[in-house]
């Protein structure tokens, strides 16, 4: 097996409201513990990746997605294990409130370049604003 077939799949949304970007800080105790990122997290087995984005939302923020598309994936190794983040642009109904403890914020992604974010986090920002 190559190391592709054997990262962890992984999905994140990324939510734009009047030019400002949702993030999610990454809880203690999790891999990039006080890491700022697109809110997600990993499939379960058998699930689709637009199935664990609506669970993952629905479980860490309280909201119902009401629509999402794909837009990239970003390939990250790391010492102890390899992820392929699946990032969708989404859009959802009310506000979001935290259900793990975590903080959240709202930032424009110009702003959101000075937080300490997540590799692949800040490698799709970073697209982002050169997509804009």
């Amino acid at each position: 097996m190559d190391q592709l077939s054997e990262a962890i799949p992984v999905v994140a949304g990324i939510c734009i409201r009047d030019g400002e970007i949702l993030l999610s800080e990454r809880p203690p105790g999790s891999h990039l513990a006080g890491y700022w990122e697109f809110a997600g997290g990993k499939l379960n087995p058998g699930e689709s990746p637009r199935a664990a984005l609506h669970r993952e939302w629905k479980e860490e923020l309280a909201v119902n997605i009401s629509e999402a598309r794909e837009w990239t994936f970003i390939y990250e190794e790391f010492e102890e294990k390899s992820v392929l983040l699946l990032f969708f642009f989404l859009e959802f109904d009310g506000e979001a409130k935290p259900q793990e403890g975590q903080r959240i914020c709202w930032a424009t992604p110009e702003e959101a370049l000075s937080m300490k974010l997540g590799p692949a986090d800040a490698k799709a920002l970073r697209r982002l604003i050169q997509e804009a």
